[in-house]
């Protein structure tokens, strides 16, 4: 053992340091080196220190004081208590670091380290003196009554607290601020002012202060005769609120009616029997009160009228622009008068006068039915018509045009004459209440009459006419026509070439004619049928015919085509061959035709047929497939524009691959095992998928692979494989115990040898490991290992003695930092939680709680984690034997 004071060792050699006196701020430190029998040291030497701390004097302050108690106070040190004394007494007034006191006197406080509660540090004493001279006062208000209708008054604020220089000094406060003449302080009438009272005795060691209100309520002069708004009709009805309203508006007196002048006792009068009235008003808060009498007086009553329902101009169609001007549509109706009109959009609007349409001139009121309420006030009395009567605007959506627009109308070229007539409901879904106006208009704007509606001519009046549809005054529509002409059908050829032809059939000829024969009507130039075929063995020969569109019904001129005989095309080849490659070794694949074309013409315009025999009967398309295996010939007719079509020939073959002798479609393979694929010497070209090129590949791992084998003739193939570990032990579930590891596999020939860290084993189970970590491989029973799993091993001690020797002074698990997800929990045998960690790097427990020593007891611990080789979430629970120094 040595021993250390200040980093100066002493001469103590032993466990024990015997008469050691600290001074404050020393540092001891103890440094422990371990030696076996034969006197080597085991280990490096292990240390630990001590700072030592005099306890400091208290120094005690005054915090706060009044004239009836001083708050003492000294500095808070952790880990330490307080008790506070009164010079001469032995009683406790306070166990924390201040002290509350009310009686005149010394006082001091004691302080105390909490590990050694022998040793205290008493502070000087302080001198508390408690003195005070100041009047009684009552804070209640102070009234002021007047019923002059005086507006202003003064008070002298010495009448509710006088001054006296010889005890203390006296100053009047209002928001913070010093009334100059105290003995004249101004006040307005119906305000209360809050003052405040600030005194302070001649040694300067005791204040007072006490606020206050003053309430100042200035009443009218008794008999004032009130005279409300001149009321409308007969008024049966007069509330204390009405009057309020008119004369007290912002003042909270009490108002009470009488019709004796004697009974004041009444909130509502009816002024149609009883004028005048007598009203009686009083401050809610003291004894302070007027009375006077309310006159009445009365104007005719105005009256209002309900404008015309079925007004059509009620009803609009929105748009952009669309408005109403109310005054110019209904204040004639309602009251043509000396009254003013105002429009409202609810009746308690209308009612109050408030809420008023804000444009009535241009008033947008919105889709939908919108209902307005009429106000009438009389301009000479200002009376308002009992009655409110409203009025409906409807805002309609402008209908929809649901035909087509432009409307497209068709006749054949030369028939200039139209029949634009339409059904109205056909052009737009206007409904009722709209009824839709409906007029037609030449190109130019002029308004057609009906017999220029059914019969009109385009040639006169233009192709684009049109509709003007009218929903009401402020909103329409326009449907436009597009007149337009049909063409006559016109024949596409003037002369037809024959071959070899002894006739020509009808279809054929339609055909060439025109495109989309079947559409069409064919007569001779007379109006009757056509032969079905007709005969041209006599060149040449002509024929007159009409052409009828059967969509539009137009009918051509007279047409003529005419019957020649024709010469063959000119060929730069008549034969060629085509070779391909086949991939799937059957002699067939498929051939595009059309890639040859150049070798028989270089006319970009000739049409090509392909067939599969010399008759022609057999028409095969250009991206054929050969039917003989290996090799076939085919045949093409090539007709050039102006000629008759010549014959060709293309020799089809077909080469196949070669097929390795040597490749298999499955291979098997053990971990750190090496295979060597061979694809034979049959293709001189090899493009493996791994990248390489030669004739074998190396192959160390499980998986899909390919190899593209390409003959002399430069057909390819490729061949798929598998790379199989089915052979292989798999590690599925690793399991652990305190004591036990147990390895679960599948796979390959049973049974297996498990090996642990190189050490082989027949069961599946190590019992008691004591390695950190361990590598665990398996071994079928054909000798194939599968991959490896390094794996932590999880054991938790139950017992750890924290008294600081160096030895298992901490609770912890080893190897839990290697993993994921970690918590740990401990509870006491109460199941309060006196430890918890969610980091992996901070789950060791030295035996405290929020930072105190617990006993020595039996604790319970519940661990989680996620174990990222193993793939697998671990929970373990158990208990804890802590033995502590105590």
């Amino acid at each position: 053992f040595k021993w250390f004071q200040n980093a100066s060792q002493l001469s103590e050699t032993g466990n024990t340091l015997s008469g050691f006196i600290p001074n404050d701020n020393d540092v001891l430190k103890v440094e422990v080196t371990y030696h076996d029998p034969a006197g080597v040291q085991v280990g490096a030497a292990v240390s630990d220190q001590i700072k030592f701390s005099a306890l400091p004097t208290p120094a005690v302050s005054i915090k706060s004081a009044t004239c009836s108690q001083s708050v003492l106070e000294t500095p808070l040190i952790t880990d330490m208590t307080y008790e506070w004394f009164q010079v001469g007494n032995p009683a406790v007034i306070s166990t924390t670091n201040q002290a509350a006191v009310s009686v005149t006197g010394s006082y001091f406080v004691r302080m105390r380290h909490l590990s050694n509660v022998t040793c205290f540090k008493d502070s000087a004493p302080v001198s508390v003196n408690l003195t005070s001279s100041f009047p009684a006062f009552n804070n209640s208000p102070k009234y002021i009554c007047k019923t002059d209708g005086s507006t202003s008054t003064t008070v002298n604020l010495y009448d509710y607290y006088p001054a006296n220089p010889a005890q203390y000094s006296l100053a009047f406060q209002e928001n913070g601020i010093n009334i100059p003449n105290a003995a004249g302080f101004p006040i307005t009438a119906n305000t209360t002012r809050t003052i405040t009272i600030i005194a302070q005795n001649t040694a300067g060691t005791c204040t007072f202060n006490e606020t206050f209100d003053i309430v100042f309520a200035s009443l009218p002069q008794n008999g004032t005769v009130y005279s409300p708004d001149k009321t409308c009709g007969t008024l049966t009805s007069y509330k204390v609120s009405d009057f309020k309203t008119k004369f007290f508006p912002s003042l909270n007196y009490d108002i009470s009616f009488s019709t004796d002048g004697i009974n004041y006792n009444l909130t509502e009068v009816n002024p149609s029997l009883n004028n005048p009235v007598y009203v009686k008003i009083k401050h809610p808060d003291f004894a302070c009160e007027t009375t006077g009498t309310v006159n009445f007086t009365t104007h005719p009553q105005v009256v209002a009228d309900t404008p015309n329902p079925n007004n059509p101009d009620l009803v609009q169609c929105a748009s952009s622009t669309q408005a109403y001007n109310l005054h110019a549509l209904f204040d004639n109706e309602v009251n043509p008068g000396n009254v003013t009109v105002t429009y409202h959009t609810s009746a308690a609007g209308a009612q109050s006068g408030d809420t008023s349409v804000q444009n009535p001139y241009a008033f947008r009121s919105g889709l939908g039915n919108t209902v307005l309420h009429i106000r009438v006030v009389d301009n000479a009395t200002g009376c308002v018509a009992p009655n409110f009567p409203t009025v409906t605007l409807v805002v309609y959506l402008k209908p929809r045009i649901i035909s087509a627009n432009p409307i497209i109308l068709k006749n054949c070229v030369g028939n200039d004459m139209f029949n634009l007539t339409q059904n109205a409901s056909n052009l737009t879904d206007a409904q009722p209440p709209v009824v839709p106006v409906v007029q037609y208009y030449s190109q130019n704007g002029t308004l057609l009459t009906a017999s220029q509606i059914s019969i009109y001519d385009s040639s006169v009046f233009g192709t684009k006419p049109y509709i003007r549809i009218t929903y009401n005054s402020t909103c329409d529509d326009v449907v436009n026509f597009d007149l337009q002409f049909n063409p006559k059908p016109a024949s596409q050829v003037s002369q037809i070439l024959i071959c070899n032809e002894l006739s020509y059939s009808l279809q054929n000829f339609q055909n060439q004619v025109i495109n989309n024969s079947s559409q069409y009507t064919f007569t001779d130039d007379l109006g009757n049928s056509l032969p079905s075929s007709f005969d041209v063995s006599v060149l040449p020969k002509t024929v007159k015919f009409l052409i009828k569109d059967k969509a539009t019904a137009c009918i051509s001129d007279v047409q003529t085509v005419t019957f020649v005989k024709g010469a063959n095309s000119v060929l730069i080849a008549t034969e060629t061959d085509l070779i391909l490659c086949d991939d799937d070794f059957d002699g067939k694949t498929a051939f595009n035709l059309d890639s040859k074309k150049s070798v028989f013409t270089t006319d970009s315009t000739a049409v090509f047929e392909y067939f599969k025999d010399a008759g022609f009967t057999q028409s095969i398309p250009a991206n054929y497939t050969n039917e003989t295996a290996f090799t076939q010939t085919v045949y093409v007719r090539i007709t050039v524009q102006g000629f008759c079509s010549s014959v060709g020939k293309i020799n089809l073959k077909v080469n196949t691959p070669t097929k390795s002798s040597t490749l298999q479609d499955r291979y098997f393979i053990c971990y750190g095992e090496t295979l060597i694929i061979d694809a034979g010497p049959q293709n001189p070209i090899r493009t493996w998928s791994t990248g390489d090129t030669s004739q074998t590949v190396s192959i160390s791992e499980a998986g899909n692979y390919f190899v593209t084998l390409t003959n002399s003739n430069g057909c390819s193939y490729t061949h798929n494989f598998i790379v199989s570990d089915e052979n292989q032990p798999k590690i599925e579930v690793i399991n652990q115990t305190n004591n036990s590891i147990e390895v679960i596999a599948n796979g390959g020939a049973k049974p297996y040898k498990y090996y642990f860290n190189g050490v082989a084993q027949s069961s599946n189970i190590l019992m008691n490991p004591t390695a950190a970590s361990y590598v665990i491989q398996v071994e079928s029973a054909t000798g194939c290992l599968g991959e490896p799993k390094t794996i932590y091993f999880i054991k938790i001690n139950n017992a750890f003695t924290p008294n600081a020797d160096g030895i298992n002074d901490v609770w912890k698990i080893e190897n839990l930092d290697k993993m994921e997800s970690v918590s740990v929990i401990i509870v006491d045998r109460y199941g309060n939680k006196v430890f918890e960690s969610q980091n992996k790097n901070k789950v060791e427990w030295d035996g405290k709680h929020s930072g105190r020593a617990l006993p020595t007891s039996t604790y319970w611990f519940t661990v989680t984690w996620f174990d990222a080789v193993t793939q697998k979430s671990e929970q373990r629970q158990g208990w804890i034997l802590m033995k502590n120094r105590n």
